[in-house]
């Protein structure tokens, strides 16, 4: 992960952590009407916890999937988050096939 990291592109780093920092749709999360799922990574140490506060604020209904994982959870535990996301896509009625990377189609019942 490190390496990824630092064979980035620096300027293109910068202005994803800038965008990250001042991004405010809080106001936007009460008009979702779609189940959402959050996967948080129990060792992140960038995103702090206030952010999922804030976001319970604004979305309620918000499921929450909590992985032993760092900031960069797809990439670290590809795995896990699969399953975290088949176990919401099951809660929220959805059906399909395929393992990751393959064309999958999911429909909500």
């Amino acid at each position: 992960m490190r390496d990824l990291v630092l064979r980035a592109n620096p300027s293109v780093l910068a202005a994803r952590v800038r965008l990250a920092l001042t991004a405010d749709v809080i106001e936007q999360l009460s008009q979702i009407d779609l189940p959402v799922l959050y996967v948080r990574g129990t060792e992140d140490r960038l995103v702090p916890d206030r952010a999922l506060r804030t976001i319970r604020d604004g979305l309620p209904s918000v499921v929450v999937s909590f992985l032993a994982a760092p900031h960069f959870i797809l990439q670290a535990t590809p795995a896990n988050v699969w399953q975290a996301i088949e176990r919401f896509l099951g809660q929220c009625g959805a059906h399909g096939n395929g393992p990751p990377g393959s064309n999958i189609t999911f429909a909500v019942r």
